[in-house]
């Protein structure tokens, strides 16, 4: 590193405590839960919302399902068709 790119002390404490976006992009967003599971989400303009909303009808279509005995491959099948129909 050359005599012009090393910082400050203080350039260096600065730069560490400015505040930044976060590198998250909003079309794929991976949630990494304490079981050893990763549910992702994808789309166009992802916000907190539509992830609760999107989680909350996933479950609700899992209980559905569960009362149902359905197989997970059936289930999935199902909940793509669902999302074609614009269900």
């Amino acid at each position: 590193m050359s005599e012009n790119e090393k910082l400050s002390c203080e350039e260096v404490s600065n730069r560490e405590n400015s505040p930044r976006s976060p590198r998250v992009s909003s079309r794929r967003l991976t949630f990494r839960l304490s079981n050893g599971r990763t549910v992702t989400f994808c789309g166009d303009d992802l916000t907190l919302d539509v992830i609760v909303e999107s989680s909350e009808w996933l479950r609700a279509q899992s209980r559905e399902a569960q009362k149902r005995n359905l197989q997970l491959g059936t289930f999935q099948r199902m909940v793509n068709d669902m999302s074609r129909a614009g269900a």
